[in-house]
């Protein structure tokens, strides 16, 4: 069986919002979600797996996560009371 190619989400990191987006020709997903303020106001654009992504999130144990990100290349880091998660970013087109 082949491989299916995997869809990155592009999650467009603002300072007070994350807009998460899928797209390709049969389907258009797209999310808004409010964050609490940084002190940092660089965007950041990320593409990640979003099995990935979906298991990093899963294995967490508190209400309240923390993204650490240090560009659109490098890997994000989650973090809530207990553990730290590591999601390895997906090279975007364009």
């Amino acid at each position: 069986m082949p491989d299916k190619k995997k869809l990155p989400a592009v999650l467009n990191y603002l300072n007070d919002s994350v807009d998460i987006s899928i797209s390709d020709p049969r389907i258009d997903i797209h999310e808004a979600i409010a964050l609490k303020p940084s002190a940092h106001n660089e965007s950041i654009k990320i593409g990640v797996n979003i099995d990935f992504m979906k298991d990093a999130l899963k294995a967490t144990t508190d209400e309240t996560i923390t993204f650490c990100m240090n560009g659109s290349l490098n890997p994000i880091v989650i973090k809530d009371g207990l553990f730290k998660q590591v999601v390895l970013p997906m090279r975007l087109k364009g």
